[in-house]
């Protein structure tokens, strides 16, 4: 019996042994697991989204809000009478589908038009979101088909005919005034979830600038393109959370644990785009796109002491708001090529407009001045190919300002050659070709240079004339603003301030100061340029459009370039780019304007294109900056 007891008395010492054990390893060796585990049962943490950031022009007009939209759901148990509630639906669907205003060109693009033996259908599908239900439609009113109110009736009541359903979608996207309206039917049944949501309130105002909103791949929302991807971590901010202890039912307990940490709400922008000058410029853009038929057109406007971007515009273009309008069943954005703001995302081959620099690096050098002469007596040979003029006609003795004057491409190859191919490498590197500007805006391109150590006597002698090189049109127009402001090469940007909060609303003033990038050529080139570029506008090819545009007594200078369009590796005859680089006044420059258009069917020359279209434009901006009759 002495054993059994004794191994009885062992087993239950053991027991609480391995018990003891247990407890120890719960209670220290996994005690912050436990404690986590309890944390996680009891307490509920919320995220505090952060406001996102809003947008303004300089002159203070908001460009990007955060607004308040709602979605309409409907609850068909609640409902007396069913078919009442249809047309109160569909007579206020009606009346906004009736309202929604329309960009007649963003809807040529994306409607669908039904074959010749094809009627127009209707597609209806819950919940309806008005903007995009009226692109499905024809634009005239009278042209939509007369079956709509019986489908959207339908559609509306099969909805609305299972009573176990709590929850069914019926309009997304409300403003405050549309859901007022549908309220005062105080219809049974029918109910409102408020939402935010980013709204572009000028429409397609500035849209490649501005980029847009949509989410991540983890539902976030995310910026994309222009200023919203470029600037997306400081317009997020960042999120806060409330940490509250709650009973078993997760009711919260009245004196339990509780802690809240506020957002970080998003900074403000304040651009230096000037409001009316972004209007105009955008106005003369498409008007000219239209006039000459191109494929499209771009323009920048630049403060040239400073690399201020007073306005930037593109044409086409789209609705940031409703950018998933574009995508027709595109998944990646960066694929969609109305998105793209071609000011700094389209490379292209420049071609006379690039003279000018070529000019500035041998002057520079004291390599020649501007009354130097190069006799021009036929086409001239550089690695077994002719460079021949644009006309195919040959001056004789010219000046060095007469190359400028008349566009004279063997005189600009003999110019590059004269500045040689190290120092011809070191000022394109000054002038920033090749590198990014570092404006502050998503989808910058570099442009394309070829590595010198790849250069023949025929790639220094196009590229003097702006071919066998790309740039961007803002490349472009920076480094044509160092020829006339001195000789400063600034870095270009679109946000003049930051306006950070803090928690308290309190805000900061973060103010973006002029940066200067280079110096690639001095005060006293630059002053002979201004004065070069001068007579290209008055004794130049394209003279009778400065007068017969009324501008022949204001202080301009400029320059054209005319350029064929590479397409599998040889030079289209029939498609060029044409570009017009202009400034004023000639002894203090207020402003630099570049204008491109890209594929005009009208005229391949920029003389007849975009040269009147950029004095068009002038005209204004005379009046705007209130320069004076030289």
């Amino acid at each position: 019996m002495d054993w059994r007891l004794r191994l009885i008395k062992s087993s239950i010492i053991f027991g609480f042994f391995i018990v003891a054990l247990r407890l120890g390893q719960i209670m220290i060796l996994d005690h912050a697991h436990y404690k986590a585990l309890a944390y996680d049962q009891h307490v509920v943490e919320q995220e505090l989204i952060a406001r996102r950031g809003e947008i303004y022009t300089h002159d203070n007009y908001p460009l990007v809000i955060n607004a308040d939209t709602y979605l309409l759901f409907a609850v068909p148990k609640e409902m007396e009478d069913k078919g009442k509630s249809v047309d109160i639906l569909y007579k206020h669907i009606d009346e906004m589908l009736k309202a929604e205003p329309v960009d007649k060109e963003i809807h040529e693009r994306l409607y669908v038009k039904p074959k010749e033996d094809e009627k127009v259908s209707v597609d209806v599908s819950l919940p309806i979101t008005i903007h995009k239900f009226r692109y499905t439609l024809p634009l005239e009113q009278s042209d939509w088909p007369d079956t709509l109110k019986e489908v959207i009736k339908e559609e509306l009541s099969q909805a609305l005919k299972d009573d176990s359903n709590q929850y069914v979608q019926m309009i997304v996207g409300l403003d405050r005034n549309q859901k007022q309206s549908i309220e005062k039917d105080n219809s049974l049944g029918l109910h409102f979830q408020a939402n935010k949501k980013r709204s572009y309130p000028e429409g397609t105002f500035a849209a490649h600038v501005l980029g847009f909103v949509g989410k991540n791949v983890t539902g976030r929302d995310t910026g994309y393109f222009g200023l919203e991807g470029f600037y997306d971590g400081d317009l997020s901010g960042r999120s806060g959370y409330v940490v509250t202890e709650t009973d078993v039912n997760g009711r919260p307990i009245p004196y339990g644990e509780q802690f809240q940490k506020s957002p970080s709400h998003g900074r403000d922008l304040i651009l230096t785009i000037e409001r009316e000058l972004q209007y105009l410029l955008e106005k003369r853009l498409e008007e000219g796109v239209k006039k000459y038929d191109a494929k499209n057109g771009t323009a920048i406007l630049l403060e040239p002491n400073t690399g201020r971007i007073l306005a930037m515009a593109n044409y086409p273009t789209y609705l940031p708001e409703y950018w998933s309008d574009e995508l027709k069943g595109e998944s990646d954005v960066g694929k969609v090529e109305v998105f793209r703001n071609l000011s700094i995302g389209g490379n292209y081959e420049p071609g006379s407009v690039i003279k000018p620099i070529t000019l500035s690096m041998a002057l520079n050098e004291g390599l020649v001045t501007p009354s130097i002469t190069f006799d021009d007596v036929g086409p001239v040979v550089y690695s077994g190919f002719s460079v021949r003029t644009w006309n195919n006609r040959y001056l004789g003795t010219i000046t060095m300002t007469e190359i400028l004057q008349h566009s004279n491409n063997t005189g600009a190859a003999w110019v590059g050659h004269r500045v040689g191919f190290e120092t011809f490498a070191k000022y394109i590197d000054a002038f920033n070709f090749g590198s990014p500007t570092g404006i502050d805006l998503q989808g910058e391109e570099w442009g394309i240079v070829r590595d010198q150590s790849m250069w023949r006597d025929i790639d220094l002698a196009n590229m003097s004339f702006g071919q066998g090189i790309s740039v961007t049109p803002l490349q472009m127009v920076s480094a044509f603003s160092s020829l006339i402001n001195g000789g400063n090469l600034y870095k270009p940007h679109i946000v003049d301030t930051l306006i950070d909060y803090d928690n308290k609303g309190n805000k900061t003033e973060i103010v973006v100061k002029p940066e200067i990038i280079s110096e690639p050529i001095s005060q006293e080139t630059s002053e002979m340029l201004r004065l070069m570029l001068r007579k290209v506008v008055t004794d130049g090819e394209f003279k009778w459009f400065v007068k017969n545009a009324g501008m022949e007594d204001y202080s301009i200078g400029g320059k054209t370039g005319t350029a064929q369009i590479p397409v599998n590796g040889a030079y289209d005859p029939h498609k060029t780019n044409t570009t017009f680089v202009g400034f004023a006044p000639i002894d203090d420059p207020q402003f630099v304007l570049i204008m491109k258009l890209s594929e005009p069917t009208t005229s391949s020359f920029s003389a007849d294109t975009v040269v009147p279209l950029w004095f068009q434009f002038a005209q204004d901006l005379m009046v705007y900056f209130q320069i004076e009759p030289a």
